[in-house]
């Protein structure tokens, strides 16, 4: 099996990009849900996604977004109530520097 050079550049998963708004009831900010949704490539680099977003698009739990939050360097752009949003751009960037390269794996394994 081949990796392809970049699998999120062709990637049709369903995302519903958030729009960040005016102030809240609690003097934070709103996230609006874009109900028109659109697949991961035809986003734009500075469209908003959260982490269920990621989850349906990674393949994975919550959880596991959050570890790479803290452990692998995955940055998000705001943090609105519990909520984290991540720019597109910043999803990219992560995936290309941590995505699975073909080869030997590294040394240092546990």
């Amino acid at each position: 099996m081949y990796l392809r050079d970049n699998p999120l550049a062709t990637d049709r998963t369903p995302i519903n990009r958030k729009l960040v708004g005016g102030p809240a009831a609690g003097g934070g900010s709103k996230v609006y849900v874009d109900f028109k949704t659109r697949p991961f490539r035809a986003l734009e680099e500075r469209d908003l996604v959260d982490t269920a977003d990621l989850c349906r698009l990674f393949g994975c739990s919550a959880r596991t977004v959050y570890r790479w939050v803290a452990e692998h360097g995955l940055r998000p752009a705001m943090r609105v109530g519990r909520e984290l949003l991540f720019t597109k751009r910043e999803v990219v960037r992560w995936y290309d520097a941590n995505r699975p390269r073909l080869g030997r794996p590294p040394a240092k394994r546990r």
